[in-house]
């Protein structure tokens, strides 16, 4: 493994490597902007399907073109994760719902839902650092409400 030796270029630099390397450019404001606010190594993650090994473009492709594929990919991101968590959303739910009517409101506190007792202590510990860091008006309103640390789950 080699030792990553590259400096800091300009964005002037980046974009000159980018013309040099045959990604054509309409736009010179436009690609100073996006690269200022998006980042020279974010890009090039775009370009790849677009070059050969030895980094040149191997068809007419616009910079444009580039970052229409990078927001295009950013919203799609956006879509999944906001769908994502909607089912997650559900699921917990459904979890703490069904174990909470069939074994109690602390049921995640018992030992006996884990394989062994790393695991169990390392939920409890994660739990405990959650609780105290939380803002959240749910968790301060239980804090200053309820004498038992552990909220019912």
């Amino acid at each position: 493994m080699k030792i990553y030796t590259k400096e800091p270029i300009t964005i002037e630099e980046q974009i000159s490597k980018l013309k040099n390397r045959g990604l054509i450019i309409n736009d010179i404001e436009f690609a100073e902007n996006f690269l200022f606010y998006n980042n020279y190594f974010r890009l090039r993650g775009y370009t790849f399907p677009f070059q050969d090994d030895n980094k040149h473009f191997i068809k007419p492709v616009t910079f444009e073109e580039i970052t229409n594929i990078y927001y295009f990919d950013n919203e799609l991101r956006q879509l999944v994760f906001s769908t994502i968590q909607l089912i997650e959303i559900s699921f917990r739910t459904q979890l703490a719902y069904h174990y909470s009517n069939e074994y109690g409101k602390d049921f995640y506190l018992n030992s006996f839902f884990f394989k062994n007792t790393t695991d169990f202590i390392s939920v409890i510990e994660s739990i405990i650092t959650e609780q105290k860091r939380s803002q959240e008006k749910f968790a301060r309103e239980h804090k200053e409400s309820y004498s038992s640390f552990f909220m019912p789950i």
